[in-house]
């Protein structure tokens, strides 16, 4: 069983998880882009993180920083992460458009979250 960085390093004893379905998710998650139903219930977990915390969301020119290392990424298609699904643009409309307004929200590449300073 492979021990592998968890991608949501926010909460204590979260360092390291040894769980095959983590393997198995993280290795579907390298080589096939989400299907509808993996990017609905990406979107809900999302928005219940999001919900939680009091629906925080980041400033205009945060939410372009974000945007420009999205478009050096491979998994970018122009619109999309291929990794999450999740819709991702340069400006700061609406949430369901961009998920980087939601200040919760962070990159899930598997060589760690991109988005971090």
């Amino acid at each position: 069983m492979k021990t592998v960085d968890c991608p949501r390093r926010k909460w204590p004893g979260s360092e390291k998880i040894s769980n095959p379905l983590v393997d198995l998710a993280l290795t579907r998650l390298e080589v096939t882009e989400p299907n509808l139903a993996e990017k609905g219930m990406h979107f809900i977990l999302a928005l219940t993180r999001w919900a939680m915390a009091g629906f925080p969301t980041r400033s205009a020119e945060e939410v372009k920083r974000l945007f420009a290392i999205c478009q050096k990424c491979d998994h970018f298609d122009g619109q999309s992460c291929t990794i999450c699904g999740c819709n991702v643009s340069g400006r700061r409309g609406l949430f369901i458009r961009n998920k980087a307004v939601m200040a919760t929200e962070y990159c899930p590449h598997s060589e760690g979250d991109k988005w971090q300073d």
